[in-house]
């Protein structure tokens, strides 16, 4: 039995974590802007070798083509926003892999009138995006998946047994620099075993630039009692500020 009630605290993860919903807006524009953008574009570069010229299509392709790279941009961002909140959502491999399928769509539709926008080359050219796309969305499942097993692997060991308290022994970062709002860093935890053994840990983090774990700083570990060596079995999650442990 453990002291924390994993229950309460996926409900209130649940609150505050984003849904698949929360993706379907940046699905729909990292999809849907460059397929506009690579029709306008293909079609704006066939006119003008063919006939030297740029009619309206080639202005649809001018305004689409950079605003419409920025606002693909943003929207990978936000999809990365989300899916770093919630291991349960596909990752930035998905977006990119919607990305390319996009451009191929946008590409394939571009070629339908007239004929001879449609060389042999092309076919094969969207072909391997397409394929490349699809790859990466199968990828982007497959790491879900994954994350959700491990998730769910976590949530039994919590349940399994009351935590032991860990100490931060390596931050595993010097002074941080830049504007990136997470830092990635492999941190070093330490904490007694059952049978009165000092183990220590490395975890891979991902740190918010404004919560940064400190050396000394408690946390709560949980590992598996019938292997306490077993780094797959341990569970790490920090206290809140509010318990004043840090």
């Amino acid at each position: 039995m453990s002291t924390v009630d994993p229950d309460a605290a996926r409900r209130d993860r649940d609150r505050r974590t984003p849904t698949a919903r929360s993706l379907a807006l940046p699905a729909v524009v990292v999809f849907v802007m460059p397929a506009l953008a690579a029709c306008a574009l293909s079609r704006m570069l066939a006119n003008a070798i063919r006939y030297d010229v740029f009619d309206g299509a080639s202005v649809v392709a001018l305004v689409l083509a950079f605003p419409g790279s920025a606002v693909t941009v943003l929207a990978i961002i936000r999809w990365v926003t989300l899916s770093a909140r919630n291991p349960r959502l596909l990752g930035i491999s998905a977006a990119l892999g919607l990305v390319l399928l996009g451009v191929a769509v946008g590409r394939s539709v571009a070629a339908v009138p007239p004929a001879w926008l449609a060389p042999p080359s092309l076919t094969a050219e969207v072909a391997i995006v397409g394929a490349i796309g699809i790859g990466m969305l199968g990828s982007a499942v497959w790491a879900r998946r994954r994350r959700i097993r491990m998730t769910a692997r976590e949530d039994a060991i919590v349940r399994s047994s009351d935590p032991v308290t860990g100490v931060v022994t390596d931050r595993g970062y010097d002074v941080p620099s830049g504007e990136a709002s997470v830092l990635l860093a492999t941190v070093t935890y330490a904490f007694v075993d059952a049978a009165g053994i000092p183990r220590f840990v490395r975890k891979q983090e991902r740190l918010p630039m404004n919560d940064l774990v400190v050396g000394g700083e408690k946390v709560d570990l949980w590992y598996d009692r019938q292997d306490a060596s077993n780094e797959a079995g341990i569970v790490i999650r920090r206290r809140s500020r509010k318990s004043g442990e840090r």
